[in-house]
C-alpha cells in the first residue's frame, strides 16, 4: 500500500483518495 501511494502521487486527489480507503 505504501508503493501505491507513491505511485499515486502522480495521480488526481480522487484516486489517491480511493487507494488511501484501500488500505
Amino acid at each position: 500500500n505504501l508503493a501505491d501511494n507513491q505511485f499515486n502521487g502522480s495521480l488526481p486527489a480522487s484516486l489517491t483518495r480511493n487507494s488511501i480507503i484501500n488500505l
